[in-house]
């Protein structure tokens, strides 16, 4: 199957490890950025384990700067009071030992299997190729998955997530936009001091470090590479949240609208694309013709 240059060049590095962590592949295992705890006091988690339906808005994949390959999926929760709001689950392939890096596969097939993807049948030389269509096509196809949320940590201070598995025909979300979101709160300082702590610990190669600061990349959509140094891209993180007082309507993109302008009228449309950058959607309408538009010209629908 074609692939892209940047999808061949993860694949090629992916496949240098297809050998040894293809023994954990075959098993079957049973079934805007915000720090934890935020996440943890927004959803009220507390010592307890809450379940929610959402969203796979995105998956990502990529080498950590260890040259370590990575999945960071994002999920957004599509019902209730907190729709709109999305969390991260960051599977690192990495580590020391063979042992290691086995672990972080099995954490990566069992949470593919849950979302109805077959890893026991994964060819030993195919898995780099499988593993990477099936964030693809996730990103693209934006399934239902319920998912477990609860905390871990001697202060029940870390996120934990679960996926259950994928929603069925009941529980799937519905298709109406999400509400817009209150700007968040900047960051503590404290929140500021673990970053910097943490870019310290990962230029010393503290694998957990490296993994935490990479999923807190992932989750503020931050390339970790474009810094030279893990502390550059912790002092980044920590001055990052400040833009998110900016719009972001990224989590439009996928759901229809009405296009009003002078140039065409009242127009149907889709929101296939969002570039915060410029604030500009590119919509699509019922005869694939693209248009580009800020959020103010666009009415979504909801049911």
């Amino acid at each position: 199957m074609a692939v892209t240059n940047e999808r061949s060049a993860f694949i090629r590095d992916f496949k240098k490890r297809e050998k040894e962590l293809a023994e954990v592949a075959k098993e079957s295992v049973g079934g805007g950025f915000m720090t934890d705890e935020e996440l943890i006091e927004t959803l009220e988690l507390g010592d307890t384990k809450k379940q929610f339906v959402t969203k796979v808005s995105r998956v990502r994949y990529g080498n950590d700067k260890n040259k370590n390959p990575y999945f960071a999926f994002n999920f957004t929760i599509a019902q209730g009071e907190h729709e709109g709001l999305t969390v991260s689950q960051f599977i690192g392939l990495g580590g020391k030992t063979k042992a290691d890096r086995q672990k972080g596969m099995k954490r990566l097939c069992g949470l593919f299997q849950r979302l109805d993807y077959d890893t026991t049948s994964w060819a030993t030389d195919e898995i780099a190729v499988n593993a990477v269509e099936a964030a693809d096509t996730m990103t693209q196809n934006k399934p239902g998955v319920r998912l477990s949320l609860g905390t871990w940590g001697d202060a029940n201070d870390r996120l934990n997530i679960d996926v259950v598995g994928l929603v069925n025909s009941s529980d799937a979300p519905k298709s109406t936009p999400p509400a817009k979101k209150e700007a968040k709160s900047a960051p503590s300082q404290e929140s500021k001091v673990s970053m910097e702590s943490l870019g310290a610990k990962a230029d010393e190669g503290d694998e957990d470090a490296v993994n935490t600061l990479t999923e807190a990349a992932t989750a503020a959509n931050v390339d970790p590479d474009e810094f030279e140094t893990w502390m550059d891209l912790g002092v980044h993180l920590d001055k990052g949240s400040s833009s998110d007082s900016e719009e972001d309507y990224s989590e439009y993109v996928g759901y229809e609208a009405v296009f009003d302008s002078e140039e065409t009228g009242e127009l149907s449309v889709t929101a296939s694309a969002y570039d915060k950058d410029s604030g500009l959607f590119t919509v699509t309408d019922e005869d694939d013709n693209e248009y580009e538009c800020e959020f103010s010209d666009l009415t979504f629908e909801e049911e």
